[in-house]
C-alpha cells in the first residue's frame, strides 16, 4: 500500500555522553512526516505504532540485527518524548541511519538518542534526566523524577 506524505526535510543529529573518558556517541539520521492517509497507516506492515499518533519505521536494513532486535529502545524513546512534541498531527518518524561505534555505546543511547533527535528536530528542550559513570562497572547509570520515565528505558526490569 503507498502511504502519503507531507514530507519534511532530512535531519542529522549525534547524541553525546561523555563524563569520564569513555562515552556514548551516536549519530541519528531521517525524517519526521505528516500522514495524510490514517487508514493506510493501519495497514502497512513496516510501522510501528507507538501511540494514535505516533509512528517509527526504520529505513534500517534486515542485516543490522542489533538495531531490529532492540527496537524496544527506539520505540520507548520515542513514547518518552512524545507529549513533548508541538504539532499534534499524525507522525511518522523515519529513521534512515543508526550510527555508532560498539566502543562509544551504551544499549540506553538508543532510547535517549532518539529522543534527543526529536528534541534537536523540534528545537525543544530534552527532559529531565540524570546521569552519572559507574568506574567500578565501567558504564553509566540513570535516573529520573518519575517512575514511567525508568520503566520505558529499563523495559525488561520488574521491579523498581
Amino acid at each position: 500500500m503507498i502511504l502519503e506524505y507531507l514530507v519534511m526535510e532530512n535531519h542529522k543529529s549525534c547524541f553525546r555522553l561523555f563524563k569520564s573518558s569513555w562515552g556514548i556517541l551516536i549519530e541519528f539520521a531521517g525524517k519526521i512526516n505528516n500522514a495524510t492517509e490514517d487508514d493506510d497507516l493501519k495497514s502497512e506492515p513496516n510501522l510501528i505504532k507507538i501511540n494514535d499518533s505516533l509512528f517509527l519505521k526504520l529505513n534500517i536494513s534486515e542485516q543490522n540485527k542489533f538495531i531490529h532486535e532492540n527496537t524496544i529502545y527506539l520505540e520507548n524513546g520515542l513514547l518518552w518524548i512524545s507529549d513533548s512534541i508541538p504539532d499534534k498531527k499524525t507522525k511518522i518518524i523515519e529513521i534512515d541511519n543508526i550510527e555508532f561505534d560498539f566502543l562509544n555505546f551504551q544499549i540506553e543511547g538508543l532510547f535517549l538518542g532518539i529522543a534527543s533527535w526529536i528534541c534537536n528536530y523540534y528545537q525543544i528542550p530534552m527532559p529531565n534526566y540524570f546521569c552519572m559513570y559507574d568506574s567500578d562497572h565501567k558504564k553509566y547509570l540513570f535516573w529520573f523524577d518519575d517512575i514511567r520515565s525508568k520503566k520505558l528505558l529499563y523495559p525488561n526490569v520488574s521491579e523498581f
